[in-house]
């Protein structure tokens, strides 16, 4: 398989295409058919029409055709395995001396007729001596035996267009048709405040001759005044009838008379007789002529059994694909769906994009973003992600938004990101909604979290769904677990401003013993006892010999540790050579002796000791005794 992001530099002309697998992405206004894999026609096309910057053939797998898009604007090229691209390599040479060569003014047609070809001269001067003439275009098919001339009553917007010319009428024609300056009349007390009659624009110029023109044999005129007979515009509605006008008008190979006739037909409603096969035969003529609906109603019909049509994916595939070269970005991605071949699917998703399908964008941005089935490019991913999020505000699919966010943003910590998911979840995007619950736990907001699960479950995130179920579950224990947290710290924090206040006071010896005695914290003991320092040596023996113990000892700071150890020694005592052996009091002698580790308190007298100090030994053996027993 060629990758699709091998970048090869452009060529030269006689040894293939100038920029081969590559595309300029966007900016289409025509895509004509040529011989598959002819780029110098593409290139001549593109060349003789004014408004094409760039061109792109594509060319399919088992096509036997290619598509030739022409491009009004350049861009950057970017690698694709099916289309070769190239850029105009010459002036225009259609109609030459055309003012507005490859482009057309939209609407406003008043009447048309047939020219030599090319000839925009004749087209020109019909327009200057025609009074209501304001601009007109011109249109010549390649290697077509006649030009067709449309003269236009307004000026519209000038779009570009295949293998049109256009111009305005002429200044002096417009100087020679104006009247002359009226001069200034009073005006009658007779008409002041009379209502003016208004003038009617909600109709386009000429639509009451439409029914006139059809029956003399206008097609285009059975078309319109069809279209005004299916939507009741000034008449009544009248199906039958409008169906026999886009009878006429699809006979003349009329896209949109095709494809609403052949629904209207195949629906069999509203008077109108259900006929399958004429239907089917008018959608498949609308589809030939250029209609994406008539392709994509014609896919619909093959997907299940229904009056007679039996199921036909093959069929149904191919209308899909049709329907996506006409125009349909939504049948793009559909039939990309259907593709084995990783550069069909691609190749589709790319057309879908540049027709507006912002899930098109987004399919092709994943699958360069992911490189699972492709080499990865997270640059051109970005760019797809940053054009379907542009197009969701139109279609309402914010997933390449949500995307987009993750790769500028990975960690979602730079300011805007966890407001722009809550938005984008806000706007109907499932996974955005997921995305804020996994912002959300990180912050241990977790009531919000549950919030944003509830949201994306909605969006039928079946991984939300159970999270949502086991933080409903989860989430009042834990917030029973955080008031309980709360109230301790909450105590904790009186302890500990009591132990202050007795520092402060000058009464360590009490805060040590509280500490120890009251509230048996190991951290608080070690406050007392930094703040007491050397005035421990006035602690009574018993809450010293609590000191002693490993639980309390070993989780001192080195400074309280040092402090107890020094009172040790002062009071002749040192620890035992086996200290803290025994942790238990049923670990303990029946009988315990001096030197046996009878105790977790355990000590050896000094041979040094004073008889007090013996005598406070002895003291204390009694207190061990008299606590835990066993003596």
């Amino acid at each position: 398989m060629i990758s699709i992001f091998c970048c090869i530099g452009a060529t030269g002309p006689d040894e293939g295409p100038p920029y081969p697998q590559q595309v300029v992405h966007g900016y289409d206004y025509a895509s004509p058919r040529v011989p598959r894999g002819d780029w110098k026609q593409c290139q001549q096309i593109c060349n003789r029409n004014g408004a094409c910057k760039v061109w792109s053939l594509m060319s399919n797998p088992g096509e036997s055709d290619s598509l030739c898009y022409l491009k009004h604007t350049t861009g950057p090229f970017v690698a694709w395995a099916t289309i070769d691209s190239g850029m105009r390599t010459a002036s225009v040479e259609m109609a030459a001396g055309a003012p507005e060569q490859g482009f057309g003014y939209e609407g406003n047609d008043s009447r048309d007729f047939t020219t030599q070809p090319n000839d925009w001269r004749t087209c020109a001067k019909a327009c200057d001596e025609d009074r209501s003439c304001k601009a007109w275009s011109l249109y010549t098919p390649m290697g077509g035996a006649q030009s067709g001339c449309w003269l236009k009553n307004e000026i519209g917007p000038l779009k570009p267009a295949l293998d049109t010319v256009s111009g305005r009428k002429s200044q002096a024609a417009v100087l020679a048709q104006s009247p002359p300056p009226a001069a200034a009349q009073p005006i009658a007390a007779s008409q002041v405040d009379r209502p003016q009659k208004a003038v009617d624009q909600s109709m386009p110029p000429g639509w009451e001759r439409w029914e006139a023109q059809c029956a003399a044999g206008d097609a285009e005129a059975c078309t319109n005044f069809g279209e005004r007979l299916r939507l009741g515009i000034r008449t009544e509605i009248d199906m039958p009838r409008a169906v026999q006008m886009f009878r006429k008008g699809c006979a003349a190979k009329i896209d949109v008379a095709c494809e609403n006739g052949g629904i209207l037909i195949w629906n069999g409603r509203f008077g109108v007789t259900e006929n399958v096969p004429e239907a089917m035969a008018m959608l498949d003529t609308g589809c030939d002529a250029g209609s994406w609906r008539a392709c994509s109603v014609l896919g619909r019909i093959y997907t299940k059994d229904q009056k007679g049509i039996a199921p036909d994916i093959a069929k149904r595939q191919a209308y899909e694909l049709r329907a996506c070269q006409n125009g349909s970005a939504l049948d793009c991605a559909v039939a990309a769906l259907d593709q084995t071949d990783i550069q069909k699917t691609m190749t589709l998703l790319a057309r879908g994009c540049d027709l507006g399908d912002a899930l098109s964008c987004h399919s092709a941005g994943v699958r360069l973003n992911t490189g699972k089935e492709l080499p990865a490019n997270p640059p051109l991913a970005r760019r797809l992600f940053a054009r379907g999020c542009d197009l969701a505000k139109k279609g309402n699919y914010f997933d390449a938004c949500v995307d987009l966010l993750r790769m500028d943003d990975p960690q979602a910590n730079q300011p805007g990101t966890r407001e722009r998911f809550e938005d984008l979840c806000n706007s109907g995007s499932a996974w955005s909604c997921s995305w804020a619950a996994q912002l959300s736990i990180d912050r241990k907001d977790y009531r919000a979290a549950l919030a944003w699960l509830g949201k994306a479950c909605l969006g039928e995130i079946a991984e939300s769904c159970r999270a949502e179920k086991e933080f409903a579950s989860f989430l009042p224990k834990y917030e029973q677990w955080q008031d309980q947290e709360k109230a301790l710290a909450e105590r904790e924090r009186e302890r500990e401003a009591r132990i202050n206040a007795l520092l402060a006071s000058g009464q360590a010896i009490d805060a040590v013993a509280v500490a120890i005695r009251e509230y048996g914290s190991p951290e608080l003991v070690d406050r007392a006892l930094t703040g007491a320092g050397s005035a421990v040596a006035q602690l009574d023996n018993f809450t010293f010999d609590i000191l002693i113990m490993p639980g309390w000892r070993d989780r001192m700071s080195p400074g309280a540790r040092a402090i107890v150890d020094s009172e040790y020694r002062r009071r002749g005592l040192h620890l035992a050579r086996n200290y803290s052996t025994i942790t238990n009091t049923r670990d303990l002698p029946a009988r315990p002796t001096r030197g046996n580790n009878f105790s977790m308190f355990d000590f050896d007298l000094a041979p040094s000791a004073s008889n007090a100090q013996k005598a406070a030994y002895h003291q204390k053996e009694a207190e061990m005794c008299r606590l835990y027993g066993g003596c």
